[in-house]
């Protein structure tokens, strides 16, 4: 070998060198790397972690400590001594070092002291405890217990179940379950059969039919529930219209026709059939089968027979859809007590058992011979009171199912203008995040959908789909703040109130206006929604300043003096709304 190449030598070869570069033959990185070698270079991507926060600094900490109005009822209390026993555990704020703690003995003398976290902190003090990768982003009660453990501030409770609301990583990871969906609300009856009907493809069968088929199309009556299916080898407009066009042929055409967002279904042409059929063509909301629950049901119920009778011969599943369909015709549907059959021809399908019947009994039939006329008389008779049975008892079955689906729903409303996530599950990978989001509510439609602006797309959804989404908002946290801009202004006839409520938090503020807690459900009020407005005595009398919730029979000077210190515990502890004059709070503070 002449002048080899240095980094495309293999090995160890004495005596072979590069005369062009002694130098770089010599060097690691010009020889060819093996397998082991790259193993042992493989570098190593370091996880995603919160940003350090600068908690390190003593100095700052205690000079927020002593200069912190959120805590100067505390240091009043570490200063003067003072104790409070609450069921047999006392509590006490103490000074050590310049520095304030707060400390509690229970009744087996276990001693705890927790240092108080200026206002400054606290945010990094959760972010550490929650945010961080020893953090593993845990629940309300265990961050709060691994954050007592060591810390304390007053009202921390209330204000890390706000920071855990707002958590972006844990609103977009949430389980589904734990959203409470929307109450159910009943599709309206329809008294006339094949005046709406639902449809739906179901597919791709694997293996496919003998005979090329790979789906299937479903077609439900809302009023009798007599289903139609056809065997499709593909799934393109113009396939799914002629099949389509086969079943109205002969069960009639339909004035609504209710349909997922399938591109067979929302394409150019089906618009084009509905428009020249004069059909209404109703869409469910996206990721929302339940719209469609009628033929979804039917289509799981179609699906378990054929995998039990093609069990034999799978590619011969395409021949059993007839035969199936009368099957599920001829049965009596639970909620309207009668079977399809019944309902569209007005007497009972004769079937296999009947036929069976007959020749056990081996009588002749007596049946009476009517005239033309007669019969479509009666037959009418007979499917009208067939029909109205059949509507009364679909309706109880609708209260029914309302009454049992309703008892784990809660009724959920968004703003408009507000944020919001979308439910976008993502099957292949459980890890993956399946809330997407945030994206702007745009419209609210009814109670139950809403449009959301995404990627500049206005789409409707249901509220099952969607989530708000709470942000951490910077503000004050403190009951009471300093007057400024925009403020209401205080009548002298408000002069009394105003000077309890400053004698009750200062020297917490330098300035104070006024508190006022209204009880939930107050007109013109929306619930954990800010309001500032004037203070009216005849609208508001002294005994609505209530510390629990309800009207005190106290005289007025009595009702100011001793309420109005139970504000800032009716605000951590109770869901009220609270008007305050001329502060400011964040949205979802309280």
């Amino acid at each position: 070998m002449q002048n080899p190449v240095s980094d495309l030598v293999i090995g160890n070869i004495p005596g072979v060198k590069n005369a062009c570069s002694v130098e770089i033959s010599t060097q690691t990185g010009a020889a060819a790397v093996t397998r082991g070698m790259a193993h042992a270079k493989k570098t190593v991507v370091p996880l995603q972690v919160t940003t350090a926060a600068d908690l390190v600094n003593c100095e700052d900490v205690i000079a927020e400590q002593a200069s912190d109005p959120s805590l100067a009822l505390v240091r009043k209390q570490a200063l003067e001594g003072e104790s409070r026993d609450r069921q047999g555990i006392v509590t006490s704020y103490v000074r050590r070092r310049n520095r304030f703690y707060r400390r509690t003995v229970n009744p087996d003398g276990e001693e705890r002291v927790q240092f108080l976290v200026p206002e400054k902190y606290r945010q990094a003090v959760f972010t550490l405890g929650h945010h961080s990768i020893l953090g593993g982003h845990m629940g309300m009660r265990k961050t709060i217990d691994r954050i007592q453990s060591h810390f304390y501030w007053p009202g921390m409770g209330r204000e890390i179940g706000r920071l855990l609301r707002s958590c972006d990583v844990c609103q977009k990871t949430c389980d589904r379950g734990r959203v409470k969906p929307a109450p159910l609300k009943p599709l309206p009856l329809i008294s006339e059969s094949f005046e709406r009907v639902a449809v739906d493809i179901v597919g791709p069968i694997i293996p496919r039919a003998t005979d090329g088929a790979k789906y299937i199309l479903t077609c439900v009556d809302f009023a009798t529930r007599w289903p139609e299916a056809v065997p499709l080898r593909d799934i393109e407009a113009t396939t799914v219209a002629e099949a389509l066009l086969d079943i109205f042929c002969r069960v009639g055409i339909p004035k609504q026709v209710l349909s997922d967002r399938g591109s067979q279904f929302t394409s150019t042409m089906m618009e084009e059939l509905w428009r020249l059929l004069s059909v209404k063509g109703l869409r469910t909301t996206p990721y929302h089968p339940m719209c469609n629950g009628l033929c979804e049901r039917f289509n799981g119920t179609l699906k378990k027979m054929l995998r039990r009778m093609a069990v034999e011969q799978p590619r011969e599943w395409s021949r059993y859809i007839s035969p199936l369909l009368f099957a599920y015709r001829e049965a009596p549907q639970a909620s309207l007590q009668f079977s399809p059959f019944e309902l569209v021809y007005g007497k009972p399908a004769r079937g296999p058992l009947q036929v069976l019947r007959e020749l056990w009994d081996d009588e002749e039939s007596d049946s009476v011979v009517k005239t033309t006329y007669s019969y479509v008389i009666d037959l009418a008779e007979r499917l009208q009171q067939t029909c109205e049975i059949a509507k009364q008892e679909l309706a109880k079955a609708k209260e029914i199912q309302k009454s049992y689906y309703d008892r784990k729903t809660k009724l959920r409303t968004l703003q408009v203008g507000g944020k919001c996530l979308v439910l976008l599950p993502t099957a292949h990978n459980k890890l993956l995040a399946q809330w997407k989001g945030p994206f702007e509510v745009v419209k609210k439609v009814n109670d139950l959908n809403y449009i959301v602006k995404i990627k500049g797309e206005a789409k409707r959804f249901h509220i099952n789909m969607l989530k708000e989404y709470y942000t951490t908002q910077q503000g004050c946290t403190s009951i009471v703040t300093t007057v400024g801009a925009g403020c209401c202004n205080i009548t002298s006839e408000q002069s009394e109130v105003l000077s309890l409520v400053r004698g009750h938090f200062s020297p917490a503020v330098d300035m104070v206006s006024a508190a006022v807690v209204i009880p939930e459900g107050d007109e013109g009020y929306t619930p954990r929604r800010l309001k500032l407005v004037k203070i009216d005595r005849q609208k508001y009398p002294p005994g609505r300043i209530a510390r629990n919730g309800y009207l005190s029979e106290r005289n007025e000077h009595e009702s100011y003096a001793t309420q109005i210190k139970g504000v800032p515990r009716v605000l951590e502890k109770s869901d009220v709304i609270c008007i305050v004059f001329c502060a400011t709070y964040p949205r979802h503070g309280f």
